[in-house]
């Protein structure tokens, strides 16, 4: 019976971690992420390393007055949230000829609830990378440029 719960938390530990879509690279400042899941972390930078710096589906980062922080994902892609910055990250599976950029199994969608970021998108065969407003979305293919909602 112990070793079928040690097999249990084990496969649950993995698919658990399957749902990190990021990971914050760099904080200062008041740096806090409101969890799909429930409950809210403080990111605190500690050397080189963020604590509490994996962002899941659906998490909400949010930066306070003078803080930032930077995104980083798997391909390199980079998103440097500005003091005052609200946004929601998720990823979602796509079926074959239903992406907006033809071809892409995953899309990535960035939400900017509030405040300014700086995009560094990694052209990336496999991902499709989205970002949504209140007023509009723009699908990119791998580009640098600054997005602000006030």
């Amino acid at each position: 019976m112990l070793c079928s719960l040690a097999l249990l938390l084990s496969i649950a530990g993995t698919a658990a971690g399957e749902d990190r879509v990021a990971q914050l690279s760099k904080v200062a400042g008041n740096v806090t992420i409101r969890r799909a899941a429930g409950g809210i972390d403080t990111a605190k930078q500690q050397g080189p390393r963020v604590m509490n710096g994996s962002v899941f589906a659906g998490d909400e980062i949010g930066t306070d007055s003078g803080a930032s922080a930077t995104l980083l994902f798997t391909d390199g892609s980079t998103i440097d949230l500005k003091e005052l910055t609200r946004l929601t990250v998720r990823e979602v599976e796509r079926a074959p000829g239903a992406a907006t950029q033809q071809g892409k199994r995953l899309g990535r969608v960035l939400k900017l609830l509030a405040g300014d970021v700086l995009a560094h998108v990694v052209p990336n065969p496999e991902v499709a990378t989205e970002f949504e407003t209140p007023t509009g979305v723009a699908a990119v293919k791998g580009t640098t440029f600054e997005l602000s909602v006030r």
